[in-house]
């Protein structure tokens, strides 16, 4: 199967990205959101609260909590699940991990290449009736911006996975999986 990934801003703030995805899922869908700090997972789920149902995965639930929120999203977008009219996932990097999971549509911010390819590893995975406007699978790239003309990543994406010094912190890695992205728009 084919990916396109469309790496482009989705707004600059957590609420132009949550109006993005609620957009993308008007008529149904299950979109995935992955951020790189539980930070960011928290505020988004706050910028939804009451507009769309979601459920929400990071690091810092307890063990059993974690366990309960796996087994509930493999059992609602998992294979062979009934899936939901509408739902928004919002996690961190525990999202690329070991989930049997299939979205419509996901959002993610930046990360090494190897864990965006991971990451969209979890579009279209499973057969599944689609909407319409989601029948082609699509990763939107967010966590960075233009600022004079340089490429310039959101903070929480450079304390994760910026290199050097807590202070000095370079975003080699980012910036190889932008470039990537950027020149391979198609992965198959």
């Amino acid at each position: 199967a084919r990916l396109s990934i469309h790496v482009e801003r989705m707004g600059g703030d957590l609420t132009a990205l949550g109006e993005r995805v609620l957009d993308a899922i008007a008529d149904g869908g299950v979109a995935g959101v992955i951020v790189n700090t539980i930070k960011r997972a928290q505020a988004l789920a706050d910028a939804l609260a009451g507009k769309v149902p979601f459920i929400v995965l990071h690091s810092a639930f307890v063990a059993a909590q974690r366990a309960q929120l796996e087994t509930e999203l493999q059992n609602a977008i998992g294979k062979g699940s009934k899936r939901p009219a509408k739902l928004v996932v919002i996690g961190t990097q525990v999202l690329e991990q070991s989930l049997d999971i299939d979205f419509d549509i996901m959002v993610s911010e930046i990360a090494p290449i190897d864990l965006m390819l991971q990451r969209a590893g979890r579009l279209h995975r499973h057969d599944h009736v689609r909407p319409d406007n989601l029948e082609s699978a699509e990763l939107w790239v967010d966590g960075w911006r233009r600022e004079h003309g340089r490429i310039v990543f959101d903070p929480g994406s450079l304390s994760v996975y910026g290199t050097g010094h807590a202070h000095k912190k370079v975003p080699g890695k980012l910036l190889a999986a932008f470039g990537l992205l950027r020149q391979h728009p198609v992965l198959s």
